[in-house]
């Protein structure tokens, strides 16, 4: 199992020197540290973070601002069993989710507007979350236990309801 970021509350696998992508801010080794006095020698008197950048416009057609949300809000409505194999998801952190817990039926980038929509994401344990998104013909047999034409059969469901869905808020 990969290692988890030593912020408080996050789950997300680590990048670099214990922490997470989004938390390198939180780093105290001598090396980032050594980095941030270069950056500021050099005229860069605030370290740019990602929440410095513009946003774009994007309109939401779902009552939630980011993932997380929409992550949080099924963690707390759905129960904590793989939608696949009905096996229990359990964190070892403190019985907290997993970001890779959420498998979007629909591949995110291809179906952007349906990036937060709750229907569009099913709760799977991580190892057949990956299993799914790396899906080879051989896993059938080798994964008896995992119903991937269900799988397959909701992505179908979903493409044709995307279809109807860009139609009606005149998106295609």
């Amino acid at each position: 199992m990969a290692k988890i970021c030593n912020q408080e509350e996050c789950n997300n696998p680590v990048f670099s020197n214990g922490f997470c992508q989004y938390h390198q801010s939180f780093r105290t080794d001598k090396k980032w540290l050594k980095s941030l006095l270069k950056q500021h020698k050099k005229g860069v008197a605030k370290i740019k973070s990602r929440s410095d950048k513009p946003k774009k416009e994007s309109k939401s057609f779902f009552p939630f601002k980011n993932q997380v949300e929409v992550f949080n809000y099924l963690w707390e409505m759905e129960e904590h069993t793989c939608w696949l194999t009905g096996i229990s998801i359990h964190s070892q952190k403190n019985g907290n989710k997993w970001v890779n817990c959420f498998a979007h039926v629909l591949p995110k980038g291809a179906y952007t507007y349906w990036k937060l929509n709750p229907d569009n994401i099913r709760l799977l344990h991580p190892e057949i979350h990956e299993l799914v998104d790396n899906y080879k013909e051989e896993y059938e047999e080798k994964y008896p236990n995992v119903d991937f034409r269900k799988w397959f059969d909701l992505q179908d469901k979903m493409k044709e309801e995307y279809e109807q869905f860009k139609k009606k808020h005149l998106l295609s």
